[in-house]
This record gives C-alpha cells, structure tokens and sequence, in this order.
C-alpha cells in the first residue's frame, strides 16, 4: 500500500499499522474494510515492474519528463507531474508513473487503472516511451 506524501514507494509497516488502526477504530474486519473500500471508490488495479537502467534509457527519460506527451496511446493526458519522475493523469483516475529508482540502478514503471487490460496496456504504451 502506498501513502500519499509519505514515501514514493510501499512502506508495509506504516500501511499495516494504518490498516490495524482502521480495524480497532471501526470495529469491522479486513475483508469488510475492503468491500466499502470499493462500494465506495471502484476496484482499481495496480502494477510495478522494474527493469535495468542503462544511459540511453536513463537520456530519454529524462528528456521526456522535460517535454512530456500530451497523449499515449489513444489517452489524452490530463495532468503532468514531475516531481519524481514523469507521472501522467488519464480520465478515470488513470495513471502512469517512470521514475528512476534512486537506490538501484533500474527504471520503475508503477501504473493503476479500473481494469488489469488497460494498466497492462499503459505499462507497454510507458515502456514504448523510452525504448
């Protein structure tokens, strides 16, 4: 689990103990906690692959972060982040995030979308932008 201006990757412990506190808080279970979760918001689907760095991949990220697309693939990008990397906002809470790890020497693509088709489909269309 991710925390929004906490960390830039996962922090388990910090989600678990987040996670623990809502249970004690609410009275209700985990699977219960899920299923309002998603009545609430949507199922969302989420990935992360990692892939070796080398200069030319590294060149043309940031080279793109610098000019951003305003599409990918057939998705009109509807916001632009750079803080860490290159995030692009689609419709539907879309996104797609490159980022440089900062600890290894590897690339990081995250995506989340409503359905796995499309997050795969943004992971690919991600990976196009720095081939």
């Amino acid at each position: 689990m991710a925390i929004k201006d906490h960390l830039p990757e996962k922090d388990g412990i910090f989600a678990g103990l987040l996670v623990a506190e809502m249970m004690a808080s609410s009275g209700k279970t985990l699977s219960e906690l899920i299923l309002d979760l998603f009545r609430e918001y949507g199922k969302r689907v989420g990935k992360q692959k990692s892939i070796p760095l080398n200069a030319d991949k590294e060149r043309k990220l940031r080279k793109i972060i610098k000019n951003p697309p305003g599409n990918l693939g057939d998705r009109k990008v509807v916001n632009v982040e750079t803080i860490d990397g290159l995030k692009l906002d689609f419709t539907d809470d879309d996104w797609l995030l490159l980022r440089l790890s900062g600890t290894e020497p590897l690339l990081r693509y995250y995506a989340e979308s409503g359905t796995r088709k499309e997050v795969e489909r943004l992971m690919s269309l991600g990976s196009e932008l720095i081939s």
